[in-house]
């Protein structure tokens, strides 16, 4: 491993600003779950242009941020030993979350309060009655990521970076099939919108599988024996097939006439197939990005340092900033598509500016974010 991957930190830049968009995408489209949602028409194309978009980013980010997170833990954990890798865990997970439950969610909250969109949060209810556990908003993805790392702490052991053959092809298609099939198995006990504190449960077999393969990527060298030309064709063929893909399945499970709950979960080859379409998403964008995020721009930008310094601020921070941008503009009618972009481009450009010149301004802020 480098002294610094740039590519991976622009991977992380590039999945969060991803997010950020997909969050704009749901208030004004309805699918998914967001603190705000804009219940303005929109038409048919709109609808169907947002639901491949957040479909298909929604598949593959999250499980792409576990993978690059257990890659640097597992360098973590073999240079700092057991206790301080734990302790630095606590420190750089645990306290931006207790900052989300215990500050922006309220905040949030408050925002929607005002604009008449919600009941006043009871503070004292929301503490004593446990809610605050699943006050995490995005940072559920902290909290899962530190329950992760304390269990790999637990077990694990520091890992000597030796070199090993990246799997091939066959190897990575029957990965595909197995990590597709536990997640549509775990869906028929925990269907899709289950939510435990906050967290997906029903996509945690891809959240597994990636974290484990990352710790596995950083002890075998993977990430650096990627082709630039064989992660270029993963890349093209996830989109191309990923797209047909998706509006396969969307037409022949018949959820464009009925809903998206026959995707959700059950013995059914739509749950399951979509199962495997998002795994194989998964492990087709990450092999591909990697790969051509690593031959292309692994090399110090001022601007893009900058912007991947603060993408985790960004990421803890644009909930509210996101909700009060929605709320700003409720009133104004324009063509739904355009109006996500210009929700977008406005939440990430006050987020990055608040990042940099405020929130990580304060000492203890810019040391876990």
């Amino acid at each position: 491993m480098n002294s610094r991957d740039y590519y991976i930190d622009y991977l992380r830049l590039l999945v969060i600003v991803s997010i950020v968009i997909l969050h704009s995408a749901v208030t004004y489209s309805g699918f998914g779950n967001w603190h705000f949602i804009d219940e303005s028409p929109i038409d048919d194309l709109s609808k169907l242009v947002s639901a491949l978009f957040i479909c298909f980013t929604y598949s593959y980010s999250m499980s792409f941020l576990f993978l690059i997170a257990a890659y640097y833990a597992a360098n973590s954990y073999s240079r700092k030993g057991k206790m301080n890798f734990i302790n630095g865990r606590i420190y750089r997970l645990g306290l931006p979350v207790g900052l989300f439950s215990f500050f922006i969610y309220p905040l949030t909250m408050y925002f929607l309060y005002v604009a008449g969109e919600k009941e006043a949060l009871n503070f004292k209810e929301y503490l004593l009655s446990g809610h605050f556990l699943s006050g995490t908003g995005p940072l559920w993805f902290a909290l899962a990521l530190l329950i992760f790392s304390l269990f790999y702490a637990a077990i694990g052991r520091k890992q000597n970076v030796t070199a090993k053959n990246l799997p091939g092809i066959k190897v990575t298609i029957i990965a595909i099939l197995l990590v597709g099939t536990a997640s549509f198995l775990l869906r028929l006990i925990f269907p899709m919108g289950v939510e435990i504190l906050n967290m997906p449960i029903s996509n945690f077999a891809y959240y597994i599988a990636l974290f484990v393969v990352g710790i596995k990527a950083y002890q075998y060298d993977w990430f650096n024996q990627i082709e630039y030309n064989y992660a270029k064709k993963w890349l093209g063929s996830t989109f191309v097939i990923g797209i047909v893909g998706w509006f396969a399945i969307m037409l022949f499970s018949g959820v464009f006439e009925q809903s998206e709950a026959v995707l959700s979960g059950g013995f059914n080859w739509p749950s399951y197939s979509y199962s495997v379409w998002e795994s194989f998403l998964i492990f087709g964008m990450s092999i591909g990005l990697l790969g051509t995020f690593k031959r292309k721009i692994n090399k110090t930008n001022k601007l893009m340092v900058i912007l991947s310094k603060n993408s985790f601020s960004v990421y803890v921070w644009h909930t509210p900033i996101l909700v009060g941008v929605s709320l700003m503009l409720r009133d104004i009618t324009i063509y739904p598509l355009l109006k996500i972009a210009i929700v977008a481009l406005t939440t990430l450009s006050f987020s990055f500016f608040l990042s940099h010149y405020v929130f990580r301004k304060a000492p203890l802020v810019k040391e876990i974010m």
